[in-house]
């Protein structure tokens, strides 16, 4: 088959980002023909095939007045520059599927416009929450907490609370974005089938307001030849360390991991990733478990292939409802036992007592208990590992998951022939 695959970045970066750059080449490896339509930037990853990067727009970036950069607003919530962009793309390539991923505010909706008019077959993975929260993540930065305001304010909500970072300008473009495509016709009718990594995501989907007509779970995979445990017991680190790796972001929930260091005095800390909260995160580091807390900074997969087996525990404490994280699965390939705070799709993910434990989210003194009572038992510890690998290779790997990604373009199109 030919698959275009779309996304707003093809470069190194988030989840949804190594796992379309990642899907691109497996399905190269297997000698599908791969399209990649994407935006433009230094750091974009090489691509031996057709791809077209363009001018994207960020709403991140937008540092004046919405009464002063109407035409940059306006074009962040629909794009006739992208929309003539991907047709001419899609002409050249003449894809027999495509493949969404994340779209909005960069190539926006209108994309969808230039699928329909040529009826290509459409598959939408569902990385996060943005068809129902602007802020992709229902969390609410400005007050730290998880929020659903957009499901009893609708598209009222992001203006309500200035979700995008506390930016009345943002968040009327993103209230302005909510009120033009949620109720659309558009998201139905070019999109034959949407892939959601939980259920959790998908059922919040609908009880928020949108029901997709075709949905079906797909969780997220790992590479089980890169992320593989180690050799003996004797490469674990000593003392134990635990390992955090995800980007330092306000609702990635570094805090709790780093208050319940207070509580963990057998063990280390392991810190990999970058962002917004790391100088915060370092003073807390400094008071709370002072010398056993180590930043690693942001690692690559490649890193990450030698450190996460290094470690004794992986922790999972996001304050928003995450779902199908990669780090997790690749701790559980690793034969990484992971202690997960239960919201989204992690308790999906994770079997509690088989191949990790589940804690409420945000209770460091919950997550303290479950670690120290996983450190104190090494043969169950043990155990745990094994059972985490086993499980990762029956239900994540990457193999099982391209089987089934490529019956879902199989399905779109014979759908949309009809």
């Amino acid at each position: 088959m030919r698959i275009a695959q779309i996304h707003k970045f093809f470069r190194p970066g988030g989840g949804a980002d190594r796992y379309m750059a990642e899907v691109a080449r497996l399905l190269q490896r297997d000698g599908h023909g791969v399209g990649i339509f994407s935006t433009a930037g230094p750091d974009n990853l090489a691509h031996d095939g057709p791809a077209r990067f363009v001018e994207g727009r960020q709403i991140e970036r937008m540092r004046v007045p919405l009464w002063r950069a109407a035409p940059l607003a306006l074009s962040c919530l629909y794009s006739r520059r992208v929309e003539r962009e991907l047709d001419a793309f899609l002409q050249d390539f003449r894809p027999d599927a495509a493949h969404l991923h994340n779209y909005h505010y960069h190539l926006t909706p209108s994309i969808l416009r230039a699928l329909r008019r040529r009826r290509i077959p459409v598959v939408h993975t569902l990385h996060d929450y943005h068809l129902v929260c602007p802020n992709h993540n229902l969390f609410d930065t400005r007050r730290g907490r998880p929020c659903e305001a957009c499901a009893r304010h609708r598209f009222l909500g992001p203006l309500l609370l200035r979700c995008r970072e506390g930016s009345w300008s943002k968040s009327a473009l993103a209230s302005a974005e909510l009120a033009l495509y949620r109720d659309s016709r558009l998201y139905r009718e070019a999109v034959h089938t949407y892939l959601s990594p939980s259920r959790f995501l998908l059922e919040k989907l609908r009880a928020m307001g949108f029901d997709p007509p075709r949905a079906s779970v797909l969780p997220n995979f790992v590479d089980l030849a890169v992320f593989r445990p180690a050799d003996s017991p004797a490469d674990r680190a000593d003392p134990p360390a635990l390992i955090h790796f995800a980007g330092l972001a306000p609702h990635k929930g570094i805090a709790t991991a780093i208050r319940a260091m207070a509580r963990i005095p057998r063990a280390r800390l392991w810190i990999a990733g970058a962002g917004a909260m790391e100088a915060p995160a370092r003073r807390m580091a400094a008071e709370c478990a002072p010398g056993r807390i180590e930043f690693l900074g942001y690692r690559s997969s490649e890193e990450l292939r030698e450190i996460v087996p290094r470690a004794a525990l992986s922790i999972q404490c996001p304050d928003w409802p995450e779902n199908g994280p990669l780090s997790l699965l690749e701790s559980l390939a690793c034969g990484v036992p992971v202690v997960a705070a239960r919201t989204g799709g992690l308790p999906e993910a994770v079997a509690e007592g088989e191949t990790g434990a589940l804690f409420p989210p945000g209770d460091a003194e919950a997550l303290a208990a479950a670690v120290n009572g996983l450190l104190a038992d090494s043969a169950r510890l043990a155990q745990m590992g094994r059972a985490a690998r086993s499980d990762a290779e029956r239900r994540f790997g990457a193999a099982g998951h391209m089987r089934r990604l490529m019956d879902y373009y199989a399905e779109a199109a014979e759908r949309a022939a009809r």
